[in-house]
């Protein structure tokens, strides 16, 4: 599951994930609110997290899509490293944290890699 409050983001994003047929995504959202309904609806293992967001805090996003009780992995996106906000993004129970440049490919290794773990903090 993709939360990205840029539409464009979210949207390349979803369409590259769903064109390798590596991985299915199962919803792609801008919204806090409905990202936190669609885990309980649709059971994503891995959920790609937008910190920066309009609606709110993408930490505090981050700490109710982590503590849950749901098995799904965490894993933050963002634009530009912050050594504060990786302090958070762990603290949050983030189970990764990786820039939104990152390769495809690299990026879909990381998906298989955290869906095959239980979720954790990083």
């Amino acid at each position: 599951m993709i939360v990205d409050d840029h539409e464009r983001v979210r949207g390349e994003l979803a369409a590259t994930l769903a064109r390798s047929g590596a991985v299915e995504v199962v919803g792609a959202t801008g919204s806090a609110e409905e990202a936190a309904r669609w885990l309980t609806e649709r059971h994503p293992e891995v959920v790609l997290l937008d910190v920066k967001r309009r609606d709110g805090d993408g930490l505090d996003l981050c700490r109710r899509l982590s503590g849950n009780g749901h098995n799904h992995a965490v894993v933050i996106l963002t634009s530009y490293l912050s050594g504060e906000e990786w302090r958070g993004a762990r603290e949050a129970g983030a189970t990764d944290y990786l820039l939104k440049q990152i390769d495809y490919k690299a990026l879909l290794s990381k998906i298989t890699e955290v869906a095959r773990l239980a979720p954790g903090p990083l």
